[in-house]
């Protein structure tokens, strides 16, 4: 709540509560005023009874002339002496309730007590009917009830006193009421209000840049209590934020070296992965190389008919042609895969088959069945695509070297399927897209199987492999927002599931992808 607020619910309180205690104070006092103005005139009327209880005889009461003057000089309406049976024996002026005077004279005859009622000067009764006081006393004469007196006085002349009186508290009420309201404010304002609104205004000059702290004030109070415990913890925020960006900055350059040693293990393992592949690709390069030396020689020969030679030209033209394939696809293999590479949406069957007819020209996928087993409908995975390659190299060299530790007559098959499913995905995004990579060689032992995926675990002999090729493979794919699973049995084969998300889906066989992509190139 800002200071306005404050400042009103202050002021509506006070009023509030100032009223309350001067309505109270009123009511006490009006109270009073209205109990001692009912004894005054009972008193005066007890004595006028007594005065008449006094000059009565038994069956009669002389009215004096000087009794009339009485009752008048008291504001008394009229007086009234009845017999004990009830008879009117005197009346003297005019009664306002001469009903009511009667009842209550019975009353007093029937109990021989006293009795008084004021009517019309309660605040709670309404004030179109006068304001009478009406007092019976029983008449004694030797020890016997011999009959009743009443009186009636007005109390018209205490309810205008008592009117005067609310006036002049209304007026005091309102001048009070402003006054104690003003004066409340400003003390609580200056207790209170002030000091959280400089409280407020320091907290809002706060940056993260400077030292800040709440300044005290001389005296002890709350507040100066409550601005050391902020100084307090500020200064521990401080200090806190102080450790936070040396350990931030800690981190980062931490990272910074994770990420380049990451970086160059990636790096290593990809150039492991192509050199795993030079044999083959030198003795595949060194066949069309002796072709076309022996097409050379041939052109040397000047009895070749201009046909003769455009062939063999053309010839040894295509087995350039295929050194350079090879070449160039084992330059892009040997790329590094950055971490920043751009993602695109790629056919994770071309990039399959980009993979597999590379390897197909290592000595180890000698004697291997490749089968391939692609979606009818066209599936995108959004990925770096030499990061891609890489795991796909790895995971079909792995392969290889366990259909080949396999028995001599074995036959080897390295099966690849690519398929799409949908799993947890609204109907209007893609599901996902999964590579799988069977083969039928060794297989994995089932205690090795948990740990295949660790940094430098392997099964092979010391010197033929590093054991992070697989670990790379699966921090590439996690890094991709993808998963690899292996089931494998031992004796029986292998099988990889690499799971990554998909992305739009289009249309066409597999082999107009095919042609479509050799086209764009």
């Amino acid at each position: 709540m800002n200071s306005i607020g404050i400042k009103t619910k202050i002021v509506v309180n006070l009023l509030l509560l100032l009223a309350a205690a001067m309505i109270m104070i009123d009511l006490v006092m009006i109270g009073s005023v209205r109990q001692e103005l009912i004894k005054e005139h009972l008193d005066k009327a007890r004595g006028i009874l007594g005065m008449v209880s006094k000059y009565s005889t038994v069956g009669a009461v002389t009215v004096e002339p000087w009794m009339i003057s009485l009752l008048k000089g008291n504001k008394a309406t009229c007086l009234l002496v009845f017999d004990s049976g009830g008879e009117t024996l005197n009346k003297v002026g005019a009664c306002s309730d001469l009903e009511g005077l009667a009842s209550l004279t019975e009353l007093t005859l029937g109990t021989g007590l006293e009795q008084t009622i004021a009517k019309g000067f309660s605040w709670w009764e309404p004030r179109s009917g006068k304001q009478l006081l009406q007092v019976s006393v029983p008449l004694i004469r030797d020890g016997k009830l011999s009959g009743a007196a009443a009186i009636e006085m007005s109390l018209e002349d205490a309810v205008t006193s008592i009117l005067n009186t609310q006036r002049i508290f209304f007026v005091y009420f309102l001048v009070n009421i402003l006054v104690l309201t003003l004066a409340g404010f400003y003390s609580l304002y200056m207790a209170l209000v002030k000091p959280i609104n400089r409280l407020v205004a320091t907290a809002e000059k706060f940056t993260d840049e400077q030292a800040f702290f709440f300044r005290q004030d001389l005296k002890d109070s709350e507040f100066n209590k409550l601005y050391r415990s902020l100084n307090t913890m500020l200064n521990r925020i401080n200090d806190d934020r102080t450790k936070l960006r040396d350990s931030v900055a800690s981190l980062e350059a931490t990272n910074r070296e994770l990420s380049r040693a990451h970086q160059e293990i990636v790096r290593a393992e990809s150039l492991a992965s192509v050199g795993r592949l030079s044999a083959g690709v030198a003795h595949e390069i060194g066949n069309p190389i002796g072709i076309v030396i022996g097409y050379l020689e041939l052109l040397k020969n000047d009895r070749l008919t201009g046909e003769q030679r455009q062939d063999f030209l053309r010839r040894a033209e295509s087995e350039v042609t295929r050194v350079k394939n090879i070449i160039r696809q084992l330059l892009d293999f040997a790329r590094q895969p950055e971490a920043d590479e751009p993602v695109g949406h790629f056919d994770p069957t071309l990039i399959l088959d980009e993979v597999i007819s590379l390897c197909t020209v290592h000595p180890q996928m000698a004697g291997i069945e490749v089968t391939r087993e692609y979606p009818e409908h066209q599936c995108l995975i959004m990925v770096p695509a030499a990061q891609m390659k890489q795991v796909l190299l790895n995971m079909i060299i792995n392969a290889a070297d366990a259909v080949q530790s396999g028995p001599n007559n074995h036959s080897g098959r390295i099966g690849f399927r690519v398929y799409s499913k949908v799993e947890n995905s609204p109907a209007d995004q893609p599901g996902l897209v999964c590579i799988e990579i069977t083969d039928n060689g060794v297989g994995i032992d089932a205690e090795h199987l948990p740990h295949i995926f660790d940094p430098f675990f392997t099964t092979k002999d010391p010197g033929q492999g590093t054991g992070l090729g697989l670990s790379i493979c699966y921090t590439l794919i996690e890094n991709l927002g993808g998963l690899i699973r292996v089931t494998s049995t031992s004796g029986m084969g292998t099988t990889f599931i690499i799971t990554l998300p998909g992305a739009e889906v289009e249309y066409g066989s597999h082999e107009e992808r095919s042609q479509g992509e050799t086209d764009h190139v």
